[in-house]
């Protein structure tokens, strides 16, 4: 028997209800999926925040931002892979502690954004709101492909 799963931005996420009682294979593909997709994204916002002018990178809240990236990097390519159940729910564990660390990192960017465009003389040169804007979609992107519930049974995938 063939399990219908919900579909979710190129990965295929299980839906407990709907599964006809094989919920396990679909989980683990779908969490594979997360666990080879999600470190390359966050890699690419790494080296986003390693391109931007030294004045940047070097203000305290773009740096808490970059440790935190670096964090659930290192966090998630250091999770072995899943083969189980109980690794799936080890792994829904760790992306709920990385959803909540970065629940304010929005904040620290905007605010060290902010203070570095007030610098006198070289502020009003950077160029920041195309990098602003390309986290925050990403940052949405990752939050609706790995972080959705599945539709028709609110069970977060």
């Amino acid at each position: 028997m063939t399990p219908r799963c919900c579909l979710r931005a190129q990965g295929v996420f299980a839906c407990p209800c709907c599964c006809d009682g094989h919920p396990t294979a679909p989980l683990i593909l779908s969490d594979r999926y997360v666990q080879k997709e999600l470190p390359l994204r966050i890699a690419r916002r790494l080296l986003d925040l390693e391109l931007l002018p030294h004045i940047v990178v070097t203000n305290p809240h773009i740096r808490s931002v970059y440790d935190g990236y670096r964090r659930s990097f290192d966090a998630f390519r250091s999770f072995p892979t899943v083969r189980s159940r109980e690794d799936n729910d080890a792994f829904c564990v760790l992306l709920r502690q990385q959803l909540d660390e970065h629940k304010a990192m929005l904040d620290s960017l905007a605010a060290g954004l902010r203070e570095c465009k007030s610098k006198q003389l070289i502020g009003p040169c950077l160029q920041l709101d195309p990098f602003f804007d390309s986290m925050l979609r990403s940052r949405i992107s990752r939050l609706l492909s790995f972080s959705g519930q599945c539709p028709g049974c609110g069970a977060l995938t």
